[in-house]
């Protein structure tokens, strides 16, 4: 029984170690930066990512985890950006991230570079309707 309390505790004692060298080990983002965005303001393609500079709280030692550098948090980061961009007409975006890494105090700075490229406007819309067909005879009654 007391063999078993034991093991119990250092089970207990060795993943509260681990957990917290995974929040301390964890880089905090210190600052995120838009270079190359003419159309969108930097607010604006903030609010499209997850990842955020730290915060007050964060400083306090409240970290969320959006507040912590993550690569694979990065890369989707970069895909919603493209997405937006996408969406708002720039289908040829290219947007990529330089992660600058600041050892002294564990942080780390984020620059998405973006080149917009021109956007796809479109000019007219020719609908072609073949006069044999049917929707002809619905649009002559709805006439």
């Amino acid at each position: 029984m007391c063999i078993k309390i034991k093991a119990t505790k250092y089970i207990i004692l060795s993943l509260v170690f681990l957990l917290s060298l995974t929040i301390l080990s964890a880089q905090s983002i210190r600052r995120i930066n838009f270079r190359g965005n003419h159309t969108f303001s930097s607010s604006q393609l903030q609010k499209q990512l997850t990842l955020k500079p730290e915060s007050f709280l964060s400083n306090i030692g409240l970290k969320k985890k959006e507040d912590s550098f993550h690569k694979y948090i990065l890369n989707d980061d970069l895909s919603r950006l493209e997405n937006f961009y996408q969406k708002n007409g720039f289908l040829s975006v290219n947007i990529r991230s330089r992660v600058k890494r600041f050892e002294k105090d564990n942080s780390v700075s984020i620059d998405f570079i973006i080149k917009e490229n021109k956007p796809v406007l479109i000019d007219s819309i020719c609908f072609c309707i073949n006069s044999n067909s049917q929707a002809d005879s619905l649009l002559v009654r709805n006439e």
